[in-house]
């Protein structure tokens, strides 16, 4: 509820593994009569205006992660939540959980079992789905199968290639 009162559109809950978890974090998104979320606003109505609180149910995106075989295994009944507004997949936890080794990118025939059922149940209950990747070709490849969003690397990797390419360039020859 903090993030949403500061202003953010969007949250995405790792670890949820049950309809009940799901339904309570999609709760806490929204207020009465939509769910139970706090009243406090005021950062948020910076930018949301002074009516914030009467459309903010209209531009929040409660988004629950899939990490776990727990997940898979209730993933009809947390897709089936009721105010859901996305699914992401983190495919380093799910990769543990399904006994693979967590690597960036994870193209082993398992993780993409896991990753292709997760995608036709979101289609089959209307729910965007998103995913990490690292690198491009596997951005790519979620694309083209249908990914609602891709996230193609991270802060932290950017940085590392941006310094990298610098350093790499300042080198004696």
């Amino acid at each position: 509820m903090k993030m949403l009162d500061a202003g953010a559109y969007g949250i995405i809950c790792p670890m949820i593994e049950t309809a009940e978890q799901a339904e309570r974090f999609v709760s806490h998104c929204f207020y009465p009569p939509d769910g139970n979320r706090s009243f406090g606003p005021t950062r948020a109505m910076i930018h949301g205006g002074s009516d914030y609180p009467a459309h903010s149910a209209d531009n929040i995106l409660p988004i629950v992660m899939i990490e776990t075989r727990k997940a898979l295994d209730n993933l009809d009944d947390i897709l089936s939540t009721s105010g859901l507004g996305g699914v992401y997949i983190g495919p380093f936890d799910l990769s543990y959980a399904l006994g693979c080794t967590p690597q960036a990118d994870n193209f082993e025939d398992e993780i993409m079992a896991a990753i292709d059922h997760i995608l036709a149940r979101a289609r089959y209950y209307n729910v965007p789905a998103a995913i990490h990747g690292i690198g491009h070709q596997f951005a790519d490849q979620m694309r083209t199968k249908g990914f609602n969003m891709v996230t193609a690397g991270c802060d932290a990797e950017f940085i590392r290639a941006g310094a990298s390419a610098i350093i790499n360039a300042l080198k004696p020859s």
